[in-house]
Order: C-alpha cells, then structure tokens, then sequence
C-alpha cells in the first residue's frame, strides 16, 4: 500500500497496517472487543483506549468496551472477541473466541499477549 508505513512499539510488537488483497471484502464495519473485568476498572480504562488505538494503528475499525462482572453474569453481547483480565467465560459462554489478557494490565503492550489479539483480528477479518 503506498504511503503506509509499518508501527513498532517499545515492546517489540510489529503493527502493519492490514491490507486486503483483491476480491477480499470484509462483512465487519466495525470489530467489537469487551475487555472482561471484575472491580479494577480504574485500571481498564487505559487498557481499552490503548487497545483501540493499536487495532486502528494496525488498520483495524474497532470498537473497544469495559465489561464489569462485578454484580452481573451475563456473558458480553455482540463481541467479536472477548479479552478476559479474569477468567470468567468460555467460547461455549460468549460466541465468539475468548483470550486471556491479564499480562496486558502490567504491560499494556505485552508481547505475546498483543500477538495474540492482533492474529485473531486479523485472521477474523480474511
């Protein structure tokens, strides 16, 4: 893509900007991520900014949530990815995959975890 550059951040993860080849469409305007937590919200705020700001560095329209367990059990609706800073919920619980991101709340920008959300965004929207 002409004039895209790639982004790399301190943590030594690659963003590149997605590119679609010929004849691929994406049926997603938007990815939907819920970042599952229980009461540390002061602490998600940041993380959902700052995942939104990496999957849009990265090509990606998303939209990311805060989703509190805290007095509720209701599994996230409409994601197309559930990260869970505390295991609550399976696959079977929300449609749709579900990785374990606690690592992210002591480094936002966590190697293998943040290789991990950016394969499954990006392999969600071949």
């Amino acid at each position: 893509m002409a004039g895209t550059r790639s982004h790399r951040c301190s943590a030594s993860v690659e963003i590149r900007p997605f590119e679609r080849t010929a004849g691929q469409v994406s049926d997603m305007a938007t990815y939907r991520v819920s970042v599952v937590h229980g009461w540390c919200g002061n602490r998600i705020a940041p993380l959902v900014a700052h995942l939104t700001q990496r999957l849009r560095e990265a090509g990606f329209p998303s939209e990311v949530t805060a989703h509190s367990v805290w007095g509720q059990h209701v599994a996230p609706a409409g994601a197309n990815l559930v990260l869970q800073v505390i295991a609550v919920y399976s696959e079977a619980d929300t449609g749709c995959p579900v990785l374990y991101a606690k690592p992210l709340l002591g480094n936002p920008d966590h190697p293998e975890t943040m290789t991990q959300v950016l394969e499954r965004v990006r392999a969600d929207y071949h």
